[in-house]
């Protein structure tokens, strides 16, 4: 298992979104969906289960943001802005 670090956004959001533990844990461990974003930075990814996504780094073990999993609740913006707060 990768040692994933948070960037205070990514808790930030967590909190906000009343995210468990156990469903960080499962988008980390055994996503049902994990990709690369290719218009993003290189080893940017984000890995879905249940509800939540959590946008990734994966080359530096960051968890960038967590996302609404459904569109209703989530926009680009939410990508984007994480590109800017890794900077």
């Amino acid at each position: 298992m990768t040692n994933w670090t948070f960037t205070k956004h990514a808790l930030s959001r967590a909190l906000d979104m009343l995210v468990t533990p156990e469903e960080i844990r499962a988008c980390l461990d055994s996503p049902e969906i994990a990709y690369r974003q290719k218009d993003r930075p290189e080893g940017y990814g984000v890995r879905q289960a249940g509800r939540i996504g959590l946008a990734v780094d994966y080359n530096r073990g960051i968890v960038l943001s967590v996302l609404h999993r459904e569109e209703a609740h989530y926009s680009r913006s939410d990508v984007a802005h994480t590109v800017r707060l890794a900077s």
